[in-house]
């Protein structure tokens, strides 16, 4: 049990921290597809 819960910390870490430096490089591109789906979302309901 103890094991299992240290191993998921340290898994949750590195995924958090391997997320966050994929996030700082590609922080625009996201920006910019959420914009783009957002702009043809809106058109879609109107």
């Amino acid at each position: 049990m103890v094991t299992t819960k240290l191993n998921n910390k340290t898994i949750n870490r590195i995924l958090t921290s391997s997320f966050l430096s994929i996030g700082k490089k590609y922080n625009l591109v996201i920006m910019l597809l959420i914009y783009v789906t957002g702009l043809l979302w809106i058109q879609q309901i109107h």
